[in-house]
């Protein structure tokens, strides 16, 4: 897969002599690549036929550019800003989906001000054979353009249009918003996993603790993520670690080992003014304990919510309950 910087980039890239022409586009901000996302790429790739598949998606996302202007609320700023996903997760599952292009279109004022003719100008320039868009897709300055209009200019441009309709599950319709409040406002990461196909995964490198965990019996590897993903509500869960990021994304991988994960600012140990959010897991029957870890890329994975972060009123008594979390997570994530 050809990963871009931004549509000049691609044009420059499709105007070399031995590159073939045809490309079959669809446009979006694919945060999670949850199930919508995912049927746009199939119907896309339907279309292209032997062509190229190309993704179109925005840096930052245009929700992210103009959180200023929408006078955000405090509670409401993170869900604008965080990420399901980090660029570089983006770009894996792409890849995974078999995208041929994907471009990093840097959302910028400028870009923010392209009339829908002008938009349709740039994403078709150099060989576009087909263009594929959600139901719900506007464009364009003051989000001007449609997928009437879309298809109109299409049709005029002799390319072929497909618009895909909605993904829903249990009545709850997939989008990356549905996704990113569930896991923000309580942690629901069963909501997240059915819309998203899989269970949400957090990217970061494994980092040296307070080691408290040894302290009591329970190592733990603590992670220090990627500032652009959203963390799930504090708590304790039930999911999935693995040692190393290069692992497949949207299928989990069959060496991640069970484990329980907390996240949360450890009251009963952490009695600071101001804790320090913390994220980490025990992965059961192993040993976290030596200097090999640190410093390496993990993954975690989300399965289910198992309680709310809790304070006790001593190790013993935190022990005992981690040990009751470890139980119940054994059962849930059976392999």
């Amino acid at each position: 897969m050809f990963v871009h910087n931004s549509i000049d980039d691609f044009a420059t890239h499709k105007s070399a002599p031995q590159k073939a022409p045809g490309f079959v586009l669809t446009i979006g901000n694919f945060d999670g690549c949850h199930l919508g996302h995912q049927a746009l790429i199939r119907a896309a790739r339907k279309l292209a036929g032997a062509q190229d598949v190309c993704v179109l998606t925005f840096e930052p996302r245009p929700t992210v550019f103009f959180r200023d202007l929408k006078g955000l609320a405090d509670h409401e700023v993170e869900a604008a800003e965080k990420s399901l996903f980090d660029s570089n997760q983006k770009a894996q599952a792409m890849e995974e989906l078999g995208v041929n292009h994907l471009i990093f279109q840097t959302f910028h004022q400028n870009f923010s001000q392209l009339e829908p003719g002008e938009f349709f100008r740039i994403i078709t320039h150099k060989g576009c054979a087909g263009i594929v868009v959600g139901d719900d897709f506007q464009f364009g300055a003051g989000r001007a353009g449609n997928t009437d209009f879309l298809e109109q200019a299409c049709r005029q441009a002799a390319i072929a249009f497909s618009k895909v309709g909605a993904v829903t599950v249990h009545g709850v319709r997939a989008s990356s918003s549905a996704i990113r409040g569930a896991i923000l406002t309580s942690g629901n990461v069963e909501l997240a996993a059915g819309l998203l196909g899989r269970e949400y995964a957090l990217d970061g490198e494994v980092e040296r603790g307070v080691q408290m965990g040894r302290k009591i019996g329970i190592p733990t590897a603590n992670l220090r993520w990627s500032d652009a993903q959203i963390i799930p509500h504090a708590g304790v869960y039930a999911g999935y670690f693995v040692l190393s990021a290069d692992q497949t994304l949207l299928v989990r991988s069959p060496v991640a080992l069970p484990c329980v994960i907390n996240v949360g600012y450890r009251p009963t140990v952490d009695v600071s003014a101001k804790p320090r959010l913390s994220v980490e897991a025990h992965a059961f029957d192993q040993n976290f304990a030596g200097d090999i870890w640190y410093g390496k890329s993990a993954r975690i994975y989300f399965k289910a919510r198992l309680r709310d972060e809790m304070k006790f009123s001593s190790l013993e008594a935190l022990k005992i309950q981690i040990q009751r979390d470890i139980d119940l997570a054994r059962q849930i994530t059976k392999i």
